[in-house]
């Protein structure tokens, strides 16, 4: 039986299982997100978006379409433990790391609301923030020169 289950934990170990830390982001840019859509279901189904610059769209999408959407509870303390970004401190192409069709598809992205991060929740000492699991969509405006 001990030999069972030593084979076993050998080929547990050697499966290609993605063991790496969720992706966290926090949405510390308050005010340069907005919500697009809340669920059918329930309010917690929703699409966050920002704009960038040049004419870039950053969608994070908590919707149930295509499965169930995990969400996690953890305090700030926790979360500065693993690996993790302020949403302020990146750009257009920072997103597209994460973005649906950059091949990482088993690599999970979490953010936490901007609403519970400009909150004075973040200063109460262990305050359990819910994160969300998003898929980032990405998306460009069509830029029409005139002339051409």
């Amino acid at each position: 039986m001990w030999k069972l289950i030593v084979i076993i934990t050998a080929f547990w170990r050697l499966l290609p299982i993605n063991q790496e830390d969720p992706i966290i982001i926090i949405l510390d840019d308050c005010r340069e997100w907005r919500i697009v859509k809340h669920g059918l279901r329930d309010k917690r189904d929703f699409i966050y978006s920002k704009e960038f610059p040049e004419n870039a769209t950053v969608h994070l999408d908590h919707t149930r379409y295509s499965k169930e959407p995990e969400t996690k509870g953890l305090t700030i303390s926790e979360i500065e433990k693993g690996k993790f970004f302020y949403a302020s401190e990146l750009d257009f192409h920072d997103w597209s790391k994460w973005g649906e069709f950059n091949g990482k598809k088993n690599e999970k992205v979490f953010v936490m609301m901007a609403e519970d991060f400009c909150s004075q929740k973040r200063f109460e000492y262990n305050y359990s923030f819910t994160l969300y699991e998003v898929r980032v969509d990405l998306s460009m405006a069509d830029i029409v020169i005139d002339g051409i």
